[in-house]
């Protein structure tokens, strides 16, 4: 945050907006100081990729991550483990349109997991973390709330699984009607059964993803 403020003292107004999405817009930077901008933020770890366009916007995660007595386990690690994989993976970088992801870990969904095109609500079985998915939802003018794709997704496959959800939007979502370009109105022409048997012959293509080592235990 400190950084963030200094980036929006030297390049910027001063101000910053931050989005529902967890984006830190910098108002009125000038062009030339733009690369100079873009260095100072990666010395802090940060990027401007994919925040924005065709792509896999910002993946969320509850408010009370690590925090929440009701918590199975800390989602946070998790979403930071699938945007370090997505950003600038080539399949997520000129898609119809964008996709949102977010992650719950609370007994109560403060994520609003079903109307996002991917939510992953923490659960454990037989002592094993994983996620209850949901699939396909979305706002906008024809919202639609989101599919029950499984009831539990152990944690080593949500790699996998996104992969596959998003090289099938590339390939098949909208490119002409944007307003049309959602991964809903993609469940909505396939058809939730197609659509399924597609994804998990897309997910047997993608193979296994193993997560970063310190998310192995």
């Amino acid at each position: 945050l400190a950084l963030l403020g200094d980036a929006a003292d030297r390049f910027g107004s001063g101000f910053i907006h931050f989005t529902t999405r967890e984006d830190a817009q910098i108002y009125y930077v000038k062009l030339e100081q733009s690369p100079d901008l873009l260095r100072f933020l990666a010395a802090g770890g940060m990027t401007t990729r994919e925040a924005c366009g065709n792509t896999v916007r910002n993946i969320i995660a509850c408010y009370r991550a690590g925090t929440s007595p009701t918590e199975p386990f800390d989602v946070s690690p998790y979403a930071d483990s699938l945007f370090r994989y997505l950003v600038r993976n080539k399949y997520n970088q000129n898609m119809g349109r964008k996709i949102k992801i977010t992650f719950e870990g609370c007994a109560e969904d403060h994520s609003a997991l079903r109307i996002h095109d991917i939510g992953f609500w923490a659960v454990t079985q037989d002592g094993r973390r994983g996620f209850r998915v949901f699939l396909g939802g979305g706002l906008g003018t024809a919202p639609q709330m989101a599919h029950l794709y499984k009831e539990f997704l152990p944690v080593e496959e949500i790699l996998n699984l996104t992969a596959a959800i998003v090289r099938l939007f590339d390939r098949y979502g909208e490119r002409k009607a944007r307003m049309k370009a959602r991964m809903k109105f993609l469940i909505q022409s396939m058809g939730w059964d197609t659509f399924l048997a597609a994804l998990e012959e897309e997910r047997e293509r993608v193979g296994p993803v193993a997560l970063p080592d310190y998310l192995q235990d």
